[in-house]
């Protein structure tokens, strides 16, 4: 069908307020079901407006839930590293007891406590101290 002269789309339209209707004033270049849009308000148009806005929407959400999965995965390794870092912090506590300035000789010129993992070392067993450092890394080996 041919869309008569002067003909105006027939798609009704909020004013500016949004409180009101009108017929939007452009000209009508599409006819769907006998009746004549513009091409802004053709049911194609609208159809994939809506579409365009939904998989933008899908994407936003698909994004914002791995990026809650990422959080719930980071908050359990922070955790993990925290109770192993408490592990090291008591493990040094332990190590340096018998040290007359414990922290501030480790890091002057301090050598290091006898090692107590029952090495033949007596004293700075660099091997034995590695060891117990994996060991609170890993404490499922425990």
């Amino acid at each position: 069908m041919v869309i008569p002269k002067g003909t105006k789309c027939c798609a009704e339209v909020r004013n500016s307020g949004g409180w009101h209707t009108c017929h939007c004033g452009n000209k009508a270049t599409v006819e769907a079901d006998g009746k004549f849009y513009c091409g802004v308000h053709s049911p194609e148009a609208v159809e994939r407006r809506r579409k365009r806005s939904e998989e933008k929407y899908d994407a936003r959400v698909s994004k914002e839930m791995r990026m809650e999965e990422y959080r719930a995965k980071t908050s359990e390794s922070y955790k993990r590293l925290e109770k192993a870092l408490d592990r090291a912090i008591a493990f040094i506590i332990d190590r340096t007891s018998d040290c007359p300035d414990s922290f501030s000789g480790m890091v002057d010129n301090w050598v290091g406590p006898k090692c107590k993992t029952g090495c033949e070392v007596e004293e700075n067993c660099n091997k034995c101290w590695k060891q117990c450092f994996m060991d609170i890394a890993n404490p499922e080996v425990e």
